[in-house]
């Protein structure tokens, strides 16, 4: 990852993880808008549905338990949290998975009659399409409704009136657009024979996988960016990019940052950083886990040790077991 000048690959939490812990931390003050009765919302304060609570949950800790996350395991366990407070690269790509893996998980649940206040996709039943000669069928996954429902409960938190609720309202609704941009659309013949005298078609959603690849590329190519300030009451107003002597905004799916990355590669209490130190790499590997990019290019250490363990065993009658010793000498490499 190009986090910046000499910076290391910065591990963080898996996108289950962040958007069922983001949502569990928000306060009840800040979550008063769930309030829509007019379409089938009944959440008032902490998420009063508890309907939703549960599938939400239950879905993210599936996704977690599946390691769905675009960084590699060795990636090991992140930096603290306090990391995240900060305005930078990695807050963005947090928010922006947060809000996606809200809004998939709930429209999966959706689409799985697993939620009483919704349901398929209504608009898109019994439709034709004359020109490409299909038809709307199946349960259509209603990505609206997961949209709304991410963009009231994880949006909710975003009170003051600063740089920063700026910058995480931009990358939530970048998650829950590039979201929505890959959903895909499956399709099944009907007629006699296998022929395809009709077509009948539904939108289903991306595996979370797909999502969150795409949102570690745009991490990578995260727009540095600075607010706008209103002529009389200096409040932001909006973000731009950061040059001089232009005010073009960011495309609505750049992830966006306030603040540069710090040096990830040494320890830094201020920041949380536990630095790479002593870290597993691997010496072959070109990627994140390489021991070039882990190791900052400080170089790393070699350590041979034997591994014993029993082998070869049977049974003999009777009554007992036989077993081999086996030995394998092996080596494993830790950045300096």
């Amino acid at each position: 990852m190009n986090g910046g000048a000499g910076l290391c690959p910065v591990p963080v939490y898996g996108p289950a993880w962040t958007a069922l812990h983001s949502a569990a931390t928000v306060p009840v003050r800040e979550k008063q808008a769930f309030d829509k009765q007019d379409e089938g919302w009944k959440c008032r304060g902490c998420l009063a549905d508890y309907e939703v609570r549960i599938k939400l949950s239950q879905r993210l800790w599936m996704q977690e338990r599946s390691r769905e996350t675009p960084f590699p395991d060795h990636m090991g366990e992140g930096p603290k949290l306090q990391t995240f407070l900060h305005r930078s690269r990695e807050a963005a790509f947090t928010y922006a998975i947060t809000a996606a893996g809200v809004a998939h998980a709930v429209t999966a649940a959706c689409s799985q009659g697993n939620l009483s206040n919704c349901g398929c996709d209504r608009e898109k039943q019994g439709y034709y399409n004359q020109e490409q000669g299909w038809k709307w069928g199946g349960c259509s996954a209603d990505i609206k409704y997961g949209i709304e429902f991410s963009r009231r409960f994880v949006d909710a938190r975003e009170i003051k009136k600063n740089a920063r609720r700026l910058m995480n309202l931009h990358n939530n609704e970048a998650g829950r657009k590039i979201l929505d941009e890959r959903m895909k659309l499956e399709c099944k013949c009907h007629g006699v024979s296998g022929s395809c005298t009709t077509k009948t078609c539904w939108t289903t959603l991306p595996k979370f996988r797909e999502i969150g690849y795409v949102l570690k590329e745009k991490y990578n190519e995260a727009v540095h960016v600075e607010a706008v300030r209103a002529t009389r009451l200096r409040q932001p107003t909006f973000l731009k990019i950061k040059k001089p002597r232009t005010y073009r905004k960011p495309m609505d799916t750049d992830l966006v940052y306030i603040e540069r990355s710090p040096n990830y590669c040494e320890e830094d209490r201020s920041t949380g950083s536990v630095g790479t130190q002593g870290r597993l790499c691997n010496r072959t590997s070109q990627h994140g886990d390489g021991c070039d990019l882990m190791c900052c290019g400080r170089g790393y250490n070699t350590h041979q040790y034997t591994k014993v363990w029993q082998c070869n065993c049977k049974f003999h009658w009777c009554c007992f077991v036989k077993c081999n010793t086996c030995s394998e000498r092996t080596e494993v490499f830790t950045c300096k």
